[in-house]
């Protein structure tokens, strides 16, 4: 195989991994939570609110020092909250026409 074969068999490895199986790699970085209790998905956003996310975030964490969070912890916090509130959203979403 080619060098560009290689590098595409051991992507397919590790996005074909069964659910559950730890990965090759660790890290010394413990987990706060176990790891079948999340899920990789993958979303398309607006690059802009990515960026109000990723600084949101930071300035979370920042404020929060020297507590740590992570960044999904954070964007759960977020999920959750918007959750919460759906009326609101409904109702920004009907007067918005497009978000």
């Amino acid at each position: 195989m080619t060098d560009h074969e290689d590098r595409i068999a051991a992507l397919s490895k590790r996005v074909h991994r069964q659910e559950g199986e730890m990965p090759t790699t660790t890290t010394s970085r413990p987990k706060s939570r176990q790891r079948s209790a999340r899920a990789r998905h993958t979303l398309y956003l607006d690059k802009s609110l990515v960026n109000q996310l990723d600084q949101a975030f930071k300035d979370a964490a920042h404020e929060l020092y020297p507590q740590e969070i992570e960044k999904a912890d954070y964007l759960e916090a977020c999920l959750t909250f918007a959750l919460a509130h759906q009326d609101e959203i409904r109702a920004a979403l009907t007067h918005s026409p497009q978000v």
